[in-house]
């Protein structure tokens, strides 16, 4: 019997996360369906806010590349990927559902988090957690760019084996 195109895929997924999560300090989780191809999202990413949620409560909305965004608020955007610093379990794929709680939004000044998910709707593509240092998150332009690769390289762009000093 021969795998069908969804197994293969499927194996790649699993392959690529697993290098990326030994790449880097992230760990990835995907509920991706067979739409959700890199070629896909890497062009709707283009035009999806980049909502980074602080735990004092301040709210920085930018594209892909860490520019602000100009004109109303994106919060309500179906397609997004939302980000959240504070102190986190691991992982969340319930972020494009709900938010995080306060008290896991607080932040651990020796040890920050990032959770963070590639939402369809209220649907979870992919969501990572992330070890982030304060000096990675000082300038949020920067990190977004991160996650976007995290994003990017979950989909399936790029060798997810490939060294990339951005991410160290």
């Amino acid at each position: 019997m021969k795998p069908g195109k969804a197994t293969i895929r499927n194996t790649c997924m699993a392959l690529a996360i697993t290098s990326l999560a030994s790449a880097c300090s992230a760990v990835i989780r995907t509920e991706a369906q067979a739409t959700d191809t890199y070629d896909h999202w890497n062009g709707q990413m283009d035009h999806i806010p980049f909502l980074v949620h602080y735990p004092d409560g301040r709210l920085v909305e930018t594209d892909r590349s860490g520019h602000p965004l100009a004109g109303p608020s994106a919060t309500t955007a179906p397609d997004r990927v939302e980000v959240y610093v504070g102190t986190f379990p691991g992982p969340n794929a319930t972020l494009c559902e709900e938010p995080p709680t306060a008290e896991q939004r607080a932040l651990h000044p020796k040890a920050p988090d990032v959770v963070a998910a590639l939402c369809d709707h209220t649907r979870t593509v992919v969501y990572f957690s992330d070890k982030a240092g304060s000096g990675s998150l000082a300038d949020t332009g920067s990190y977004v760019v991160r996650v976007d690769k995290l994003v990017r390289k979950a989909l399936g762009g790029g060798d997810p084996g490939a060294p990339d000093p951005d991410m160290e």
